[in-house]
């Protein structure tokens, strides 16, 4: 008899129900914090609207810029549905602190960094998005990974080493692949709409200053400002790769179960998921997690009586 089909005693079975019901519930905090993002980034969005009517009807000066505010309000609505997308069509559980960042760092990167300008006017604003950018899909690697490998545990069977070494690599290609966006977007509206309406998201224009002795933009950097961005930038999502893929080296060899919520995993999986590891545990293990289930289970309890108590009173 399979693992995941064999008959457990009535006290796995508890734990099995519990553990299971724990994944799927989505905690309120990230539907909160997605509605308040989201509102936060539809004002940026109507308020870049408004400001664009007035330019239309005005001098026209600034449309460019009222253009630039609506599309990344429109990108930033975008990606901040990833999350939901992954839920309701792919039918994938996101762990709520994986959402929880990807609000956050979208409106940080979006409406603080490109609206609002927090890149042109914080020096380390860019390099603190990069850095966490690059533990935060380092993370979101290793969790993906991760799930094949536990899943299917008698097919396939990874070392704690390979999964963390995938885990780099892929943040470091994704990094790869925004530093080509950047590139891309910056050539681009160059060609289209000439220095002034250039993005800048190399920081390229930094190190260009107009020559009046030769009538054209020169640089003033040897090596360009916009290399120096862009090799930064993957130095310091190398960072923050490393500390996630070290930790999660450390946390695979002395607590793998601290994993066990905390990855992206099918909803249809999750059932067999949990029951294998119930089935797993030796005793020992077994009698530690049923405790811990109490424990979390009597904190709930007195959480909600202490809840009842207060609206009683009031």
């Amino acid at each position: 008899m399979s693992e995941t089909n064999e008959k457990l005693s009535p006290e796995r079975e508890e734990l099995i129900a519990f553990r299971t019901e724990k994944l799927i519930r989505r905690h309120k905090a990230d539907s909160v914090l997605y509605w308040t993002v989201l509102v936060m980034t539809l004002f940026a969005f109507a308020s870049a609207v408004y400001s664009l009517v007035k330019c239309i009807f005005g001098s026209e000066e600034m449309l460019e810029t009222y253009l630039n505010q609506i599309l990344m309000c429109a990108l930033a609505l975008v990606c901040l549905n990833i999350p939901h997308f992954f839920r309701r069509r792919l039918k994938v559980r996101v762990p709520d602190f994986i959402s929880v960042i990807v609000y956050v760092f979208v409106f940080l990167h979006f409406v603080l960094g490109e609206i609002y300008r927090f890149y042109d006017h914080y020096m380390l604003f860019d390099k603190a998005l990069h850095t966490t950018g690059g533990a935060i899909i380092a993370f979101i690697g290793f969790s993906v990974v991760l799930s094949f490998t536990r899943l299917e545990s008698r097919k396939v069977k990874l070392s704690p080493f390979f999964l963390v070494v995938f885990a780099f690599c892929f943040s470091l290609s994704i990094e790869y692949i925004w530093e080509l966006v950047e590139y891309a977007v910056d050539s681009i509206t160059y060609r289209v709409a000439g220095f002034a309406g250039a993005a800048n998201m190399q920081r390229w224009k930094d190190g260009v200053e107009w020559s009046e002795e030769l009538g054209a933009y020169v640089a003033v950097n040897v090596r360009g400002s916009g290399l120096k961005d862009s090799m930064t930038d993957m130095i310091v999502n190398i960072a923050g790769a490393l500390v996630v893929c070290g930790a999660a080296l450390v946390g695979l060899r002395l607590r793998p179960d601290w994993f066990e919520g905390k990855r992206l995993i099918s909803y249809k999986k999750i059932p067999e998921y949990v029951r294998s590891n119930v089935a797993g545990m030796n005793e020992e293990e077994f009698s530690e997690a049923y405790a811990a289930m109490e424990a979390e289970r009597a904190a709930a309890a007195a959480k909600e009586l202490k809840r009842r108590s207060k609206a009683k009173k009031e």
